[in-house]
């Protein structure tokens, strides 16, 4: 249903967590689409790959982007309101460009502390494993809970509000209602999604998400542009993806982008200031599938090249040995002697001499015999 990418992930992670236990290298960089962190987007770029759809990675927001794409998703990478100058510029990106959907994604969870709050609960681990696990959970959530208390006061022309919400438990899975479901029933969708703030939708926006009285997903039209704002990136992370229902929730967010589609995801919402003269460098080239293969394969069909060229460690050659340098020494001596004694005889002898390697100063025995024999019949 999601895709062969996404589920080898989910199985994966689930065997981490039930084999593994602890694991106190756990990798939680947020948005990143590099590395298998638990807060990380990878999985979640190549289920939008799905369809035909031509995906590329961008690390900030850029006036480039206007007339390569159709669709623009950008996670915000700070608890806080978007800043003013990001928030200018994408409004005067989507004026002029090709781009007809936006999907803002907010952040307000950390898949970290429900991964720590599963470890714990397992029975089968040892109790210094359960008792770190709740350790690095407290700490993660203490963490998480001082920089997301925070209000964003929708103004006139913003096009979202995020609200604090007290809540009692917010580990257990919610009920999503969703105005996108397919199914006749359209039953609620039980995610495992940590609730902290709620969305403030503008008057003229559609709630497409919502649990209980909460908007999750909200839709607005900005001159002629779809703006959709996700409350939280929760259902989008790797770590969110393995519980079934973030993976539906996260299909629908898939299914909103039509097939063959420009799609352009941004994991910083910082804007680039470089007024569009400068594009992503080789590193972030290097950073997307699959480059990454073919630059280190060409890397290496050099170094063995090299290393087979070498002549201290390549195959071992083998040089004739020829008195090259005294080649004309040899010549012109021989011509000296034939003009002096004009025994040809003797100057084919020293040819073939040094033709043989023998060198041009000595001859053998038997050659010096055969010379007399024949100076004396001469």
């Amino acid at each position: 249903m999601n895709g062969l990418a996404i589920r080898r992930f989910c199985y994966g992670v689930l065997l981490a967590i039930s084999v593994a236990g602890c694991q106190p290298e756990l990798k939680t960089e947020y948005a990143t689409s590099r590395t298998a962190s638990i807060n990380g987007i990878s999985t979640f770029i190549e289920l939008m790959k799905q369809d035909d759809r031509r995906v590329d990675v961008w690390p900030f927001v850029t006036s480039r982007l206007a007339d390569r794409y159709d669709t623009l998703v950008v996670f915000h990478t700070t608890f806080g309101p978007l800043n003013p100058d990001t928030k200018r510029e994408l409004r005067e990106l989507l004026s002029y460009g090709t781009i007809d959907r936006l999907i803002l994604v907010l952040r307000d969870s950390d898949a970290a502390i429900d991964y720590w709050d599963q470890v714990s609960e397992r029975k089968d681990l040892k109790q210094e494993d359960i008792q770190e696990a709740r350790r690095a959970m407290l700490q993660t959530l203490n963490g998480f809970a001082f920089a997301s208390q925070s209000d964003v006061v929708r103004e006139e022309e913003d096009w979202y509000g995020l609200k604090t919400v007290k809540r009692n438990s917010s580990s257990e899975p919610i009920a999503v209602q969703s105005t996108l479901s397919t199914s006749p029933e359209k039953q609620p969708i039980k995610a495992r999604w940590r609730l902290n703030r709620r969305l403030e939708a503008p008057e003229d926006g559609t709630v497409l998400w919502t649990s209980g009285p909460d908007p999750l997903l909200i839709q607005q039209s900005w001159f002629g542009i779809d703006v959709l704002v996700m409350a939280s990136a929760a259902p989008l992370v790797n770590g969110g993806l393995v519980d079934s229902g973030n993976r539906s929730l996260a299909t629908e967010i898939v299914d909103l982008v039509p097939v063959k589609s420009r799609v352009a995801i941004v994991t910083s919402s910082r804007w680039f200031k470089g007024e569009g003269k400068s594009s992503p460098g080789i590193m972030t080239f290097l950073q997307v599938q699959p480059y990454p293969w073919i630059f280190g394969q060409a890397v290496l069909a050099m170094l063995i090249y090299c290393w087979y060229r070498s002549p201290i460690f390549g195959c071992p050659r083998s040089f004739d040995e020829f008195e090259t340098l005294r080649f004309g020494k040899h010549v012109d001596a021989l011509g000296t002697l034939l003009a002096r004694t004009g025994d040809v005889t003797y100057a084919r002898l020293r040819v073939r001499d040094w033709l043989q390697g023998s060198g041009s100063s000595h001859l053998n025995t038997s050659d010096n015999d055969q010379h007399k024999r024949l100076s004396q019949e001469n």
